[in-house]
């Protein structure tokens, strides 16, 4: 079969630095290529973790699921990054919303509240 320039990774450059997780997506609604249903609920679960562990997490998963299909989507290249991205933004910002709202443990709220600044 004939390969697809989404089939092909872009030309290699020098080694990028983890892109910093942002959660400065202003769009609720995402217009773009949209996965298949399983792809989105591995995308889902996979942003959240991301969101909760950091980018260092998301390169392990990249080098673990290098050859998985479901998980092509982490290669910029791929059509479905771009939802990826999206799905990421909004788990960051979710993750923050609940880090606010959580007082930290052993802490009165005031002290809590000074930690946070």
């Amino acid at each position: 079969r004939e390969r697809s320039s989404e089939d092909e990774p872009p030309p290699l450059e020098e080694k990028q630095k983890p892109r910093p997780l942002t959660g400065h997506i202003k769009c609720d609604t995402f217009e773009g290529h949209v996965p298949p249903s399983q792809i989105k609920q591995i995308v889902k679960k996979l942003a959240v973790h991301v969101a909760h562990f950091g980018r260092v997490f998301e390169e392990k998963v990249k080098k673990q699921k290098n050859d998985d299909p479901s998980f092509v989507f982490l290669q910029s290249f791929n059509k479905y990054h771009s939802y990826y991205l999206w799905v990421l933004d909004k788990a960051v910002k979710s993750v923050a919303a609940k880090k606010e709202k959580v007082p930290l443990r052993g802490r009165s709220s005031e002290t809590a509240k000074a930690h946070r600044g």
